[in-house]
């Protein structure tokens, strides 16, 4: 009569560790689909919070205008182009522009010519090259 209850108390010790094991991979398998649910998370977040470019062309009396860095970044290796122009106007490279600093420039509008300017920089130090294209307004009267 013993052997049954060593065979059962066995029977069931096994049983018990089946279960275990079985729960264990469940665990690792709701583990794995949490850290992918993150991931999606992450990457929608990262969508909604896109890199928006921070400039701003503003008149700034007379013939002048700025380009304003809007943003709370400093921005490096920033260069303005006139699409009228052939040549970029810079004084070889700006190279950075502080949050809320601006860039007094003074450009010459040809009778046929747009007001198209595309401005470039790096958000670090050498790095990747951003552009953004704009409109120069129309100067105010007043």
């Amino acid at each position: 009569m013993e052997i049954w209850i060593s065979i059962a108390a066995t029977f069931a010790a096994a049983l018990s560790v089946v279960f275990a094991v079985r729960a264990n991979g469940k665990s690792n398998t709701a583990n794995l689909e949490a850290a992918k649910a993150n991931e999606i998370a992450q990457a929608a977040l990262d969508h909604q919070t896109r890199y928006v470019p921070p400039w701003d062309i503003e008149w700034s009396g007379g013939s002048a205008f700025r380009l304003v860095n809007r943003g709370t970044e400093t921005e490096y290796d920033v260069h303005l182009k006139l699409d009228w122009t052939e040549e970029e106007w810079s004084q070889e490279s700006i190279a950075e522009l502080q949050p809320n600093a601006s860039l007094l420039f003074y450009p010459v509008f040809a009778w046929v010519s747009g007001r198209g300017a595309t401005v470039s920089w790096s958000r670090t130090p050498g790095g990747p090259v951003e552009t953004w294209k704009s409109m120069v307004p129309v100067e105010r009267e007043g």
